[in-house]
């Protein structure tokens, strides 16, 4: 730089800061370029009292921190970086984030990158908190990856468990699960998301605690409700169950009732199921069906017991467990979630507990059951469930090969006994 430089520092510094835009950046609008010069001719006006040699170090590094300042702003514009998927919490073990690299492990709190995959060790687990505050629980030996999209939140959990706790979601959006051969719409709800190997493929089980899902595979959609599972093998259709064992046993021994009935040319009846215990009280399962004979929708409907009852479950077809009120002989259903629409009628699953009169005690210890039997052709299953150290000395007709599960005895007898009058 000359002397005749020095003493045209504003036109020096104008064709310093042109240069430098014109090779930093991509070319920007005029009045940006006319903005910035301006700002800095400000600092230049209020500095001529500065030495010259002290003036031009200060313009040079004023020029270079407009540089840097213009492309901190160009990277910003025209380089975004990834999405914030969430924050990641180790709540105790070892956990890791890897996003194509090595693996880094998590100590407290830190932000979690759309893409990012989140890993837990055994005997470990982790928090994550979503951008639309849904939550979701890593159990041991998870793997999962989180993304964040226009339409949404996406996880893909690839082995292991989760817990979700969904946020209510926006008009346009979905929490979205991917699994191997599953996918899951989570539209507001609480779930269990698990992975594990079945036969060589890879199995999902989704449980929904609250609100509805819904799980599709193999071009095949299925709605869960609360209180119901669906289990999916990677490649097949989802299928329902119940998340209460009882529920789904039910529904196998009906399936079993009219296999039966199809070999003895008999009318199919529904299974029920007895749970004795030691004081010769029974809790028992049954089916009740309800009509809607209205020309409007039913919501909510009465069901009558044969004597007071102090404690009733009532569960619908899927499983998922209704409102009760029990007013000790009548108990009243909520069907508002899945009502029965007009000129339709559905089977509730109902469970009725410490039923006396069921069985005779003979002598101490020894208790019968007797049932006499339907005047047409039908066949029912009735499952009988005893205590473990119990004995069947006799039954008539012949019960099919006896079980151990669970801490109990279960006996199944193929009859025509006539249907337990306890709700109705």
């Amino acid at each position: 730089m000359d002397e005749q430089d020095l003493d045209r520092p504003s036109e020096t510094l104008e064709a310093n800061l042109k240069r430098i835009l014109s090779d930093a950046i991509p070319a920007r609008d005029a009045a940006f370029e006319k903005r910035l010069m301006e700002t800095v001719q400000g600092g230049i006006d209020a500095s001529q009292t500065s030495s010259r040699r002290r003036w031009v170090r200060w313009v040079v590094a004023l020029a270079a921190a407009a540089a840097i300042l213009v492309v901190a702003l160009a990277a910003d514009v025209f380089f975004a970086g990834p999405r914030i998927a969430g924050q990641v919490k180790c709540v105790y073990g070892i956990v890791t984030i890897r996003n194509g690299g090595a693996p880094r492990a998590v100590a407290g709190s830190t932000a979690l990158l759309g893409g990012e995959h989140v890993s837990t060790a055994w005997g470990s687990k982790a928090a994550i908190t979503l951008g639309d505050k849904s939550t979701v629980e890593a159990g041991v030996h998870t793997t999962a990856k989180f993304d964040e999209g226009t339409h949404g939140a996406t996880v893909t959990l690839e082995e292991g468990a989760l817990k979700i706790v969904a946020a209510k979601q926006k008009a346009g959006k979905a929490l979205l699960i991917d699994t191997p051969g599953a996918k899951v719409t989570v539209l507001g709800t609480v779930l269990d998301v698990s992975v594990g190997d079945r036969e060589g493929a890879k199995e999902t089980s989704v449980s929904v605690l609250e609100g509805r899902v819904e799980v599709a595979s193999a071009g095949q959609s299925l709605l869960l409700p609360h209180g119901t599972v669906g289990a999916v093998v990677e490649g097949q259709p989802p299928v329902r169950r119940s998340r209460v064992a009882e529920v789904n046993e039910m529904l196998d021994l009906q399936n079993a009732t009219a296999q039966f009935a199809r070999e003895r040319q008999a009318t199919p009846a529904y299974p029920c199921i007895i749970d004795l215990s030691a004081d010769g009280n029974a809790a028992v399962w049954l089916y009740v069906p309800v009509a809607n004979k209205t020309s409007a929708a039913m919501a909510k409907c009465t069901l009558s017991a044969a004597s007071l009852l102090s404690e009733v479950k009532v569960f619908s077809p899927e499983g998922s467990p209704l409102p009760t009120r029990n007013l000790g002989a009548v108990v009243e259903v909520d069907l508002a979630e899945t009502p029965i629409a007009p000129g339709q009628s559905t089977l509730l699953v109902v469970k009725a507990a410490s039923i006396a009169g069921l069985f005779k005690e003979q002598q101490s210890g020894v208790f019968e059951f007797s049932s006499e039997g339907e005047p047409q052709p039908v066949v029912r299953i009735v499952e009988f469930r005893l205590p473990e150290t119990a004995t069947v000395t006799s039954a008539s007709p012949e019960p099919l090969p006896a079980q151990r599960a669970l801490g109990r005895l279960v006996v199944k007898v193929v009859c025509n006994a006539k249907y337990p009058q306890i709700v109705k």
